[in-house]
């Protein structure tokens, strides 16, 4: 009978201790991600759908050209003092932005975002590789580095990902939309949660 106590109170510590971490973590990405519970959107695949019905860009391969020439300037240094500036220059002021941490839809928001970002950075560099212009969409391929510190530790992440964009005629981006291993490339740097996703990974 004491085996059994004492292996029902066993149990009991480890869920307990499960729930908690489970907890925290949620609760870590929250507040890192800066947003309440209401505003985390689960479906952004069917937004990023239903944003490229809505938005349709030029086809003019001057202006396109153009455009992304100023978004490797823009977003090549999120720490350069003339970041908002720039990117409110680079988009329109209603538009379709997914970056996979957020979205937004109006440029007032998505440059205060940016903005927040690059000041909580050290120091980052996002070098564009290759683009492929397919009509109106724009796919651009690029390598990040981005150095922060999260608990007192300092982190250098590196991360490949993809952009794809829509400009309109006056070269300003309408729809932004990235793919990259945010997992990799963020999260599983940070403390607590770096490591629930590194023995997730180890149990695939």
């Amino acid at each position: 009978m004491s085996k059994q106590i004492a292996s029902v109170q066993r149990w009991k510590i480890v869920t307990l201790s499960s729930s908690v971490s489970i907890l925290a973590t949620i609760g870590l990405l929250l507040a890192l991600s800066g947003c309440a519970s209401k505003q985390v959107r689960s479906y952004y695949a069917d937004d990023y759908l239903q944003a490229t019905e809505r938005w349709q860009g030029t086809d003019n391969q001057a202006v396109i050209n153009q455009g992304i020439q100023q978004f490797s300037d823009t977003l090549g240094d999120f720490t350069q003092s003339e970041l908002r500036s720039k990117v409110e220059r680079l988009y329109a002021d209603q538009l379709y932005f997914n970056d996979t941490f957020k979205t937004f839809t109006n440029l007032s928001e998505l440059a205060h975002y940016l903005e927040e970002t690059g000041e909580n950075v050290t120091s980052s560099q996002v070098r564009l590789l290759s683009h492929t212009i397919d009509g109106q969409d724009v796919y651009i391929r690029w390598l990040m580095d981005f150095a922060f510190s999260a608990s007192g530790k300092d982190i250098q992440s590196r991360s490949l990902g993809m952009t794809h964009v829509r400009f309109n005629e006056q070269g300003e981006i309408i729809l932004h939309q990235d793919f990259w291993d945010s997992t990799d490339g963020f999260f599983s740097h940070l403390p607590i949660v770096g490591g629930v996703v590194h023995r997730i990974r180890n149990k695939l």
